[in-house]
């Protein structure tokens, strides 16, 4: 064997080696197909047609390329607007509870401010026998205070007010015989007003 092979610029003989190959008509290639049943078996799924099947196959595809975070993420954002959607509802339900209540009980409506610094459930606070015992006491000074107003609201009561007012005036401003004298008639005046007779 030689160590240097020698080389020269003359070409070599014959037919050239790397020229193509004639050219031959080719068999197209038929595409394979799946039916539905095969599809069905392979997967072990009961799709009703091929569209079906298509979907379920590209829902599927899309998901597996995800990653995990990004699918957590997702579910987490679902998660926080159905959580959200029920905060809301859960509150809804609440507010219409208590309207409810107010509307049932109308008694307590004038001091809903009260039950409802009390607690979030006012059929439970108006049922406590401490808020039983403080609220017979509140109704019982509103009704001694309406009771006050309606007197004092009578036309006939408020003239008889008024005479003794300025009877004892008339009274006590000065020892004048007359004042006196005045004074007395507006008395008597007042108590036969009050009494009709």
């Amino acid at each position: 064997m030689q160590d240097n092979p020698i080389i020269n610029d003359q070409a070599l003989g014959g037919e050239p080696q790397l020229s193509p190959a004639p050219a031959t008509a080719s068999v197209e290639a038929q595409p394979e197909t799946l039916t539905l049943e095969e599809l069905n078996r392979q997967l072990g799924k009961n799709f009703t047609n091929k569209d079906t099947a298509i979907k379920a196959l590209k829902d599927t595809f899309s998901f597996v390329g995800k990653r995990r975070e990004d699918i957590e993420r997702e579910v987490s954002a679902k998660s926080d607007e159905v959580l959200n959607s029920v905060r809301k509802t859960e509150q809804e339900l609440a507010t219409l509870r208590k309207e409810i209540f107010y509307k049932d009980n109308p008694q307590y409506a004038a001091h809903r401010g009260l039950i409802e610094k009390l607690g979030s459930n006012p059929a439970e606070v108006v049922n406590n026998p401490d808020f039983k015992q403080v609220f017979e006491k509140v109704e019982g000074y509103d009704k001694s205070n309406n009771l006050k107003t309606v007197l004092e609201s009578s036309p006939r009561i408020q003239a008889t007010r008024d005479s003794l007012a300025k009877a004892k005036e008339l009274l006590y401003s000065s020892d004048a015989p007359a004042s006196k004298a005045q004074g007395e008639s507006l008395i008597a005046k007042a108590v036969r007003a009050h009494y009709d007779f």
